[in-house]
């Protein structure tokens, strides 16, 4: 087994993603590296994935601190948390569709990046380029040896028929939205391991339109809203809710 989301044709478009590591990140799409070499993590780099992409790796080389992370948010809704995968060890085929990832880890999650309480994303502070309630991430390996580390993400099988269809919509979020919620339109609360997961859950359930979302906490799977109404619809509706975060669909 791999670890995946089925996208669910969010892939057939392009999708940003605000990636850093510590040290220096390379990231690669379906075996090919996208973008430059980044370097520190202070710096958040900006890739574009293309449409039809099957599988996202990320590749980062500590430092001389020895303490590596990498942490990223991406347009569809994926952030860095535990449903990745990772390992300290760099296999044939490791970034590409067909590589069978069960014998790697989950990741371990660090701490989670927040906008709001610095105290959440030590040792190296709030990322504000990146999305509130990412995690940094690295593998479960503790060996003090390791010096670079290879994490992936499956964000469609690429054996499954992607057809673009009326629910084929995305979510954003807005700054505005980080610990609100949309209340009194609820049509269902289940579980979901990241935001992109409750996306696909709203998009494959009728009359569904936004959902709140549980973040900040190094749990999953995570507490998913779905709603039959909007921030458009009624903006009056939404409250704060410390934890939560909100997402309308793209019109």
């Amino acid at each position: 087994m791999t670890s995946s989301i089925d996208a669910n044709c969010s892939s057939l478009k392009n999708i940003t993603a605000n990636i850093t590591c510590d040290n220096t990140l390379r990231v690669f799409v379906d075996g090919q590296q996208i973008g430059l070499e980044s370097q520190g993590y202070g710096t958040v780099t900006k890739y574009v994935i293309p449409p039809n992409s099957n599988v996202i790796g990320l590749r980062c080389r500590i430092g001389a601190t020895k303490n590596g992370g990498i942490l990223g948010s991406f347009s569809n809704g994926l952030i860095t948390n535990s449903s990745w995968r990772c390992s300290a060890v760099a296999e044939q085929g490791w970034n590409v569709a067909g590589f069978d990832d069960s014998s790697w880890d989950h990741a371990t999650m660090h701490s989670i990046n927040s906008h709001h309480n610095g105290s959440l994303s030590m040792p190296r502070g709030p990322v504000f380029d990146i999305a509130d309630g990412a995690a940094w991430i690295w593998t479960a390996n503790k060996s003090i040896d390791i010096s670079t580390v290879y994490c992936r993400f499956q964000i469609r099988k690429p054996e499954t028929p992607c057809k673009e269809g009326p629910n084929a919509d995305l979510f954003r979020s807005e700054i505005t939205y980080v610990d609100r919620s949309l209340k009194g339109s609820v049509l269902m609360t289940t579980k979901a391991r990241s935001s992109i997961e409750c996306a696909l859950r709203c998009q494959r359930t009728s009359q569904c339109m936004s959902f709140n979302f549980e973040y900040g906490k190094e749990i999953s799977p995570k507490i998913c809203e779905l709603n039959s109404g909007s921030a458009k619809m009624t903006p009056n509706a939404i409250v704060e809710r410390k934890g939560f975060v909100y997402f309308d669909a793209i019109q």
